[in-house]
């Protein structure tokens, strides 16, 4: 994986993402071949907010829910030319926090 600074955003690894998301965080996913900050707005936020019972959530229940966002986007949005796989993104505010 390349490590990459665009447009306000810090690409990350997948294990990372996933910890940031079951610890609450947004996380943005946009395609391999794509990159977030364009005008056309790829990018897709991710968190736990997101699900019923979501701030509630056990590690276990999260990590499932990590696992599922991550399968429908790949499905309905990455292809032969956008890319075949999510690649996992932080803005750069969330980025200096920690």
């Amino acid at each position: 994986m390349k490590w990459r600074n665009v447009g306000g955003f810090t690409r990350i690894s997948k294990r990372v993402a996933e910890k940031r998301y079951c610890a609450g965080e947004i996380i943005y996913l946009c395609p391999c071949n794509l990159r977030p900050g364009s005008p056309w707005n790829p990018e897709v936020p991710v968190h736990l907010l997101n699900i019923p019972g979501g701030e509630n959530a056990s590690a276990r229940f999260s990590s499932a829910c990590f696992s599922a966002s991550v399968d429908q986007f790949e499905f309905y949005n990455c292809n032969y030319a956008a890319g075949y796989y999510a690649a996992f993104y932080v803005k750069d505010e969330q980025n200096e926090q920690k």
